[in-house]
C-alpha cells in the first residue's frame, strides 16, 4: 500500500497506493494510482486514473481522473474531470472543470464558471437587485 507505514488517516513523508479505497490520506509527497480517496492532503500528489473526493496540495497532478474538488497553489490536471478547482497556477489539457477560480490558467480546458463569469453574475445580480429595488420604492411609495 505505501512507504513510510502510512495508513488511513495517518501522516507520513511519502505514500503510493494502488488500488485501494481509502478515506484519509495524508503525506508530503503521495502518488495514488487507480484507487479511490475520500481526503487526500500532501504536499505533492500525483493522481493517476484515480478518483479522489476532497484533494489538497501545494503542487497537484491530476492525470485521467475524476476529483469532485481540487486546491493548490500549482494544479495540473491531464485528461480528467474535476468539480472545483481552486489554486493560483491551473495548467491543463483536454480537462473539464464545473468552477474554476484561479488568476492564471494555462492550456485546454472547458471551464462552466470562471472567474469572469462569476464576477459577471454577481454584477448582474447586483444591477437586478437594484433595478427590483428602485421599481419597488416607485410603486408603493407612499
Amino acid at each position: 500500500m505505501s512507504e513510510g507505514g502510512l495508513g488511513n488517516g495517518t501522516n507520513g513523508s511519502s505514500a503510493s497506493v494502488e488500488h485501494e479505497a481509502m478515506g484519509e490520506l495524508g503525506a508530503d509527497s503521495i502518488h495514488v494510482s487507480q484507487s479511490a480517496v475520500r481526503n487526500l492532503r500532501a504536499g505533492h500528489a500525483t493522481v493517476e486514473r484515480s478518483a479522489i473526493q476532497n484533494l489538497e496540495a501545494d503542487e497537484a497532478d491530476i492525470e485521467h481522473s475524476m476529483v469532485l474538488a481540487a486546491s493548490g497553489r500549482e494544479v495540473e490536471v491531464e485528461e480528467s474531470v474535476v468539480g472545483v478547482v481552486v489554486g493560483r497556477t491551473v495548467e491543463a489539457q483536454e480537462a473539464r472543470v464545473f468552477l474554476l477560480a484561479a488568476p492564471v490558467v494555462n492550456g485546454n480546458l472547458k471551464a462552466v464558471i470562471d472567474i469572469r463569469s462569476m464576477f459577471a453574475f454577481g454584477a448582474g445580480f447586483a444591477a437586478m437587485g437594484m433595478l427590483l429595488r428602485t421599481i419597488g420604492g416607485l410603486v408603493f411609495r407612499r
